[in-house]
């Protein structure tokens, strides 16, 4: 507590909003161009407590740093709560019998470039931040040369710049904090304080040398494009992909390095990557399948790894993780479906940053399921079957947004038509993620049910083998 109010070391706080733009263009019945632009600001960061108490000596067993070591030990009372109003009062030099005395350097938190060690006395709670802005763009053209072959490919640019620093947040009652880690002002006093108010997108103390112990920035700049070519009939379908991106890195350092050090600024570190991706499916029947699949996948090293010990540091031996995939398998859509297990992915695919692909794949598991029911081979209580409808409806309809059905009774003869208008509206979201494999996946799986999907310039339909 500290003036009566809720109060503590730790406090997160993060504001990003997103603003798409997206384009269609139908050029015909067969070709199609999807675009979409993206903009992102983010702001925010963590607090915690910085400083620590020099009156070791005075007080047995007392230590100055913030950590726990005990009930009524330290800055925590006989609770284990930190002793805010205690703090205040020291650092503003008043007596406080519980940290042996009186502040011996009142007013002030220092912080030395020797390291933790050689701090001033006292406590101040900062805050680290990480500030960014993201923009890309990515385009998709689509083109059916007849209904069974297809083509895709695409264009992906993104460009991002983030702010790395720690500030002071609040003062806890000194007057000043001496921060001596900036190469280009190591007598910084700063003496004013901002908070961590959610979303202060006006907030740039940074810019008014409110920094402490660090200052950097990491841009990273990515163009990329992508490839793939489908034949798909009755009985069989192959596809082939190819990926290929060109990554580039760089980092900034303004307390390390002097403002006229060429070193402060590194050169761009680039990097080439991609994937390439070719399989085979065939259908035995309506309910098995033999698969085969290969992969290459060749993934650029991220920022840290770059950059070495937080500094301007080139790692020359930085390079690709590179990945070989094969499998060869065989299918057959019978199974049991634990509806309790299935609920947790698609809760943990939202948990996943919204991770609308791997949802996506999780309804359409449970649709097969379904459709195994009706034909047979699995079965369900009246139970399950409510509780699964219902999830299947929110997840559906609530959570990824899908148009939803008139309320309106609906003929025994047209809920297996219900369900397949659920599938393309499925397969067009997967489209839209770019995730091709489970947009094939499901006019394949459909395919094999003897259900044929058909892209017009109005839609998607569908007709009965």
């Amino acid at each position: 507590m500290l003036n009566g109010e809720v109060f503590s070391w730790k406090k997160n706080f993060y504001h990003k909003p997103k603003a798409f733009i997206n384009h269609y263009w139908n050029f015909s019945e067969y070709t199609k161009l999807k675009t979409a632009a993206y903009f992102s600001l983010g702001n925010g960061g963590g607090t915690a407590a910085r400083g620590r108490g020099l009156q070791n000596d005075n007080i047995e067993g007392f230590s100055g740093y913030d950590s726990f070591q005990g009930f009524g030990v330290g800055i925590h009372d006989s609770s284990g709560q930190v002793m805010f109003d205690s703090i205040v009062a020291y650092n503003n030099g008043e007596y406080v019998a519980a940290f042996g005395g009186y502040n011996e350097q009142a007013d002030t938190v220092r912080d030395y470039p020797g390291g933790n060690s050689l701090l001033g006395d006292g406590w101040i709670r900062s805050a680290s931040m990480n500030r960014h802005i993201w923009y890309g763009i990515i385009s998709t053209f689509e083109h059916n040369f007849n209904e069974n072959l297809s083509f895709v490919a695409g264009v992906d640019a993104r460009y991002y710049v983030g702010q790395h620093y720690r500030k002071v947040e609040n003062l806890l009652g000194n007057n000043t904090y001496l921060s001596s880690k900036d190469l280009n002002n190591p007598e910084n006093f700063i003496d004013y304080e901002t908070g961590s108010s959610f979303g202060s997108f006006s907030e740039n103390s940074h810019l008014s040398n409110n920094t402490i112990q660090y200052h950097n920035d990491g841009i990273v700049k990515w163009l990329g494009g992508f490839t793939q070519i489908e034949y798909s009939s009755e009985k069989f379908s192959v596809f082939s992909s190819l990926s290929l991106s060109n990554q580039g890195f760089k980092r900034v350092d303004h307390f390390n390095y002097l403002d006229d050090d060429t070193l402060q600024t590194t050169n761009w570190q680039i990097f080439n990557g991609g994937t390439l991706k070719a399989g085979l499916n065939y259908n035995l029947s309506k309910n098995m399948r033999l698969f085969v699949n290969a992969g290459y996948f060749s993934k650029q090293p991220i920022f840290n790894t770059i950059f070495l010990r937080y500094r301007n540091i080139i790692n020359e031996t930085a390079k690709n993780q590179t990945v070989e995939a094969y499998e060869i398998g065989y299918s057959f859509f019978k199974g049991d479906f634990d509806l309790d297990h299935w609920q947790d992915k698609c809760h943990e695919a939202m948990d996943d940053d919204f991770n609308t692909p791997v949802l996506i794949a999780h309804l359409f598991d449970a649709v097969k399921f379904i459709n195994s029911v009706k034909t047979g081979l699995q079965s369900i209580d009246t139970i399950q079957k409510e509780r699964l409808i219902k999830m299947m409806e929110s997840f559906s309809f609530d959570v990824l947004g899908l148009e939803k059905p008139l309320k309106k009774p609906i003929p025994s003869d047209h809920k297996l038509e219900q369900t397949i208008h659920l599938l393309i509206k499925l397969r067009d979201q997967a489209r839209l993620d770019k995730n091709f494999a489970l947009s094939d996946q499901i006019r394949e799986e459909l395919l094999a049910l003897g259900i044929e999907l058909k892209d017009t310039k109005d839609g998607t339909e569908f007709q009965f083998e």
